[in-house]
């Protein structure tokens, strides 16, 4: 590891390590953002409505449910860009997009549009 010397106060030297590289940054600010959904949905968890196990579980229903709600955080997150979204859901834009379409979740400017704004 390379070290920089840096004037941090008058008559001090302090040795720093080189700034991370770009890619490096890029994906610690992408596990940051995922963290901080996940973070988001377990906040939620118990606004989630209980399973009455007494009638089953049927566990293609609560994938979807938990997935549609990743992805209405995840674009809430970053404002309806579903770019930013499907980074931050590790997955593609062209199937974050298809997932909307399949569990009929609006984006933002769609909302917009429905609502006359």
């Amino acid at each position: 590891m390379v070290l920089a010397k840096t004037q941090n106060e008058p008559g001090g030297v302090q040795d720093l390590p080189d700034m991370p590289s770009a890619a490096v940054r890029v994906r610690i600010h992408r596990m940051k953002n995922l963290a901080l959904a996940f973070l988001s949905q377990f906040d939620n968890l118990g606004s989630l409505e209980p399973i009455n196990i007494s009638r089953g579980i049927d566990l293609k229903d609560e994938v979807r449910r938990f997935e549609v709600e990743l992805i209405r955080t995840a674009l809430d997150r970053t404002g309806g860009n579903q770019r930013r979204a499907a980074r931050l859901l590790g997955l593609k834009p062209t199937t974050l997009n298809a997932k909307m379409k399949l569990y009929g979740i609006l984006d933002s400017s769609d909302a917009a549009l429905d609502s006359g704004v």
